[in-house]
């Protein structure tokens, strides 16, 4: 029972990330990185197609620094890993956004 609650706790979570991105409450970096670690919660299959976009995403930008992290940079630093940051969401933003309905169409029911 524990597991089934685990793993409907993991869905409804992937589902609010995604409505998230797709509304842009989430930026596509910070809801990558949820969805790719969130995936091992809720499917069995090491590659799912419906969740690579958001690894891919992830990979390609996990030296961008997010959440209290960015208390320990320098100004200089934070304003380029912004500037940085920004072009990376706004180049992947159409890709995440399509994946997250994807999710949304396999998951939303299931968590109704």
């Amino acid at each position: 029972m524990f597991e089934a609650l685990s793993v409907t706790m993991s869905i409804e979570k992937v589902v609010e990330t995604a409505k998230g991105i797709i509304s842009g409450e989430i930026g596509v970096i910070e809801g990558s990185r949820k969805l790719s670690s969130l995936r091992f919660d809720v499917t069995d299959v090491d590659h799912d197609p419906d969740f690579i976009p958001f690894v891919a995403i992830d990979s390609e930008s996990d030296h961008i620094p997010l959440g209290s992290v960015r208390d320990r940079w320098s100004e200089t630093g934070i304003a380029k890993m912004d500037l940085e940051r920004k072009e990376t969401e706004d180049h992947y933003r159409k890709w995440a956004i399509e994946a997250s309905e994807k999710l949304l169409e396999r998951y939303a029911s299931t968590n109704t």
